[in-house]
């Protein structure tokens, strides 16, 4: 097998997944060798890749033990697999963008790294450092941040951390440089790349109740399993007149960029996406993410007057359906968010990261 310079470790969510597709592609598009692994569930997110892939099997622990059994196999073939993989190309540097899918040809590259010198970076997507990342960050180079204050970051591994901020494929068509008021309001309702049905549920239960004068302006578009679009239509059809719902959208930013507001989950990404974009934005952080982090990434924005929050659990107070009135009918405060989000800088992290590969 011919020889590579990067491998790029991803898999799982597409939080995890977009960004590594993104930088493994630069990397590829300035004439680098690269490979990327990841196993089937995050294969899903990686069609735009340029690239070879390599496919590998994970599971994530859980409280079911048949589950539990299926996983640590996987943990242990995959291991195995990949390390037999990284001695016949014998990759010179390996980036891992986090997930449980990670962790076994992390635990190949420590190999390599220890015969071989191969040179481990880890990339961390959230506020709040995922398990995989800070097991591995004691025996890494380096790690990059999207973060400056990331939650849980041991303060003895400082001297590793690059303050990098999240690859993407920015560009100026990316850019939205005026925000203006349209006839009819485009609403972009998000639950991230894995969709999200009881938030769907909820958010559109609050949208057919507004004034007819503010649906009958509305144009929806609303990211839903497909198992869930029938009973997603059942709510809206008699309400709604311009609405479509589908379960994934490979030009995530351009449909951000086409979107008076976007409603959506507050993953690391698409924090990122809404600062690119400069979309106006409300968040309803995942309820059961991992010590909370999208609230913790949602606040990034929120604290700079930059984005609204809601809880999901708060969705069928009226505090909330004032909120999200407010939101859409309101012009004007939809465009001191744009604003805000207009004065935001974003480093570029493909950059960053390859002049600190060494």
């Amino acid at each position: 097998m011919i020889k590579v310079e990067y491998i790029i470790l991803t898999g799982g969510t597409g939080g995890h997944v977009i960004p590594a597709v993104n930088f493994a592609n630069y990397l590829i598009k300035n004439d680098r060798k690269c490979i990327l692994i990841l196993d089937k569930r995050g294969d899903l997110y990686a069609k735009n890749f340029l690239g070879k892939k390599i496919i590998i099997n994970s599971d994530y622990f859980s409280k079911n033990i048949l589950k539990s059994l299926k996983a640590s196999f996987f943990l242990f073939t995959s291991f195995f697999y990949t390390l037999f993989l990284f001695l016949s190309i014998k990759p010179q540097k390996c980036l891992s963008f986090g997930s449980y899918s990670t962790f076994s040809p992390l635990l190949a590259a420590l190999i390599l790294k220890l015969f071989f010198k191969t040179k481990i970076y880890l990339h961390e997507q959230n506020s709040f450092i995922g398990k995989v990342n800070n097991f591995f960050v004691p025996f890494v180079d380096k790690i990059f941040l999207n973060y400056e204050n990331t939650l849980n970051f041991k303060k003895k591994y400082y001297s590793k951390s690059i303050l990098s901020g999240m690859p993407n494929i920015y560009n100026k068509k990316n850019i939205r440089d005026i925000y203006v008021k349209n006839k009819q309001i485009s609403i972009f309702i998000s639950g991230g790349s894995q969709g999200a049905i009881n938030m769907n549920k909820l958010l559109l239960n609050i949208i057919i109740k507004l004034p007819q004068n503010i649906t009958d302006k509305l144009n929806l578009t609303i990211q839903s399993s497909l198992n869930e679009k029938e009973n997603l239509q059942k709510i809206i059809k008699n309400y709604i007149k311009n609405y479509s719902i589908e379960p994934f959208f490979n030009n995530y930013i351009e449909k951000l960029i086409s979107s008076d507001l976007l409603i959506s989950r507050s993953g690391a990404g698409t924090v990122n996406d809404v600062i690119i974009s400069r979309t106006p934005s409300l968040f309803i952080p995942y309820p059961y993410s991992t010590r909370n982090h999208q609230t913790h990434n949602a606040r990034y924005l929120v604290d700079k007057s930059a984005a609204l929050i809601i809880e999901q659990k708060n969705l069928s107070n009226d505090e909330s359906f004032d909120q999200i009135y407010n939101f859409i009918s309101n012009f004007e405060m939809r465009y001191k968010i744009f604003c805000k989000l207009k004065n935001i800088q974003l480093q570029n992290a493909n950059e960053i990261i390859i002049s600190n590969i060494k």
